[in-house]
């Protein structure tokens, strides 16, 4: 995984500084950068191999800062696609293409043989290994160059605008087979363009820049469709709707047969007859009418279209290129398997837009839904405890001690009831006949003290008689124990 979180980097050499860039490369992403000139496209496609440093932010490779890897090893992880300009020259076309071999230390006869291997792969004939790349038309140049940006096997493919100098038919042939290349070669693509054909051609994911920032990201077909906001839809213009045919297969197509002659003369005069050769491969209209010299008109066929492999623009294409209003549908072997008209593809991609307008506002609301319950759960467990009144602590408090159980109270009875017994005992020891015992009571004052106050007794007397608290009931056991410690019978009276 390569990652970009919120970097930044400064302006340089005429390039736009990035700002506040956020991005994620899986393993097997094709995404292109588009943009209009000095977007920042090849500013961001240089923090990948550093040849741009960010001045903030992180940028990881493998959960690995960046910075950690040297730019040699980089080199070899990464294959850049440049444009054919950027070939040599002086060197034939095996000698571009194993530049990176040579530096990785390869065998030379391994390099011979990955070269030869990655020009059949990319359709080039073995030939070409000799001649140099001015010798060769433009596509097959970008070939050569696409060749030499895969030759080491590596993890990630930049392209800095590599077709952008090639006429529409080259850039498109060329797009084709690169996208057939994506399947067996590098782990992800980051291919920057100014052209929209080009990106809807080379990726299956979209990134629309610009003045160094990222103003959308996703799927080419819902960018192109439903883009973000005004100034993505200005970039990709007008024609968006068109261009979008181009996302949708043409699989789904159910073409239609017609009346097939191999000779136009035998075709019925007045109808539009198609004229195939002995294979079933269409050579042209006719509509049987003789010409003066007897022999039947017959017109070109314009393009054809094979479903199995092409679009619903390359449909469209195919009508409006064929002097029917039909265009032609055939097989892999281009035998003849049908016609369509341009209501047929009108149709099938308006049921793909309206199905895919309808995955999007699904996905929209479920990415509403899950913010929205994120965002309670977030609230919820921040939510401080309630603080307690002194009113509720009160009343809390009073409600333990009316749920007391039964047993405290008994026991602080049975508590009370010892302390009077006790207090009893202590009266008993201390009364008139306890105060005279012992002959030598009498001397017990000494000088100088006060004298003892007769009413003393009554007063000592009375503190021995238990305490009996308002609202309790009186211990008849604590009663009977001071009566007896007082020397007092049933009746009350002294013994």
């Amino acid at each position: 995984m390569i990652r970009f979180e919120s970097v930044s980097t400064k302006a340089r050499r005429g390039q736009r500084g990035l700002h506040d860039i956020s991005l994620t490369l899986p393993v097997g992403a094709k995404v292109a950068l588009f943009g209009p000139a000095g977007a920042g496209k090849s500013a961001l496609l240089g923090l990948v191999n550093r040849l741009v440093e960010p001045k903030s932010g992180a940028l990881t490779w493998d959960e690995q800062p960046l910075r950690s890897h040297r730019r040699s090893a980089l080199r070899a992880a990464v294959g850049w696609w440049s444009p054919p300009e950027g070939l040599f020259g002086e060197r034939s076309v095996l000698d571009n293409i194993v530049v990176a071999l040579q530096r990785l230390g390869w065998e030379e006869h391994l390099q011979r043989s990955r070269a030869f291997e990655l020009l059949e792969q990319l359709g080039l004939p073995r030939s070409l290994a000799v001649r140099g790349p001015a010798e060769l038309p433009a596509d097959q140049q970008a070939l050569v160059a696409l060749a030499r940006a895969l030759a080491a096997g590596p993890e990630v493919v930049l392209g800095d605008d590599p077709l952008r100098d090639l006429p529409d038919e080259a850039a498109g042939m060329v797009a084709v087979t690169a996208r057939r290349a994506q399947a067996e070669w590098g782990d992800r693509w980051l291919v920057a363009t100014r052209n929209l054909d080009q990106a809807i051609a080379l990726a299956e994911r979209l990134v629309v820049l610009d003045d160094g920032r990222i103003l959308q990201d996703g799927p080419v077909a819902e960018v192109v469709e439903l883009p973000a906001n005004a100034r993505v839809a200005e970039l990709i213009g007008p024609d968006r709707g068109v261009r979008a045919l181009a996302l949708l297969p043409a699989a789904d197509l159910v073409p239609v047969r017609v009346a097939t002659v191999r000779d136009p003369k035998s075709a019925r005069p007045g109808a539009a007859t198609l004229v195939v050769d002995r294979q079933a491969q269409p050579l042209g209209w006719t509509r049987g009418n003789p010409a003066p010299d007897g022999e039947v008109l017959t017109a070109g066929l314009g393009t054809s279209f094979t479903p199995a492999t092409d679009t619903l623009r390359d449909a469209l294409e195919a009508v409006l290129t064929s002097p029917t209003g039909l265009g032609v549908a055939v097989g892999v072997h281009g035998r003849y398997l049908g016609v369509i008209d341009a209501d047929a593809v009108w149709q099938l991609a308006a049921t793909r837009r309206a199905e895919v307008a309808e995955a999007r506002a699904e996905q929209a609301y479920a990415e509403r839904e899950a913010a929205r319950a994120a965002a309670a759960a977030e609230a919820e467990r921040v939510q401080p405890e309630p603080e307690e009144t002194e009113l509720e602590a009160g009343a809390d408090d009073a409600d333990a001690d009316a749920t007391e159980p039964d047993e405290s109270r008994a026991d602080e009875a049975s508590a009370r009831a010892s302390d009077e017994i006790e207090a009893a005992d202590e009266g008993a020891a201390t009364g008139p006949e306890g105060a005279g015992a012992g002959p030598d009571s009498g001397e017990s004052s000494k000088e100088g003290e006060p004298a003892e106050n007769p009413e003393s007794d009554e007063g000592a007397e009375s503190a021995t008689e238990p305490t009996v608290r308002a609202g309790d009931e009186p211990d008849s056991h604590s009663v009977e124990a001071a009566d007896a410690a007082e020397g007092r019978d049933e009746t009350g009276q002294g013994r």
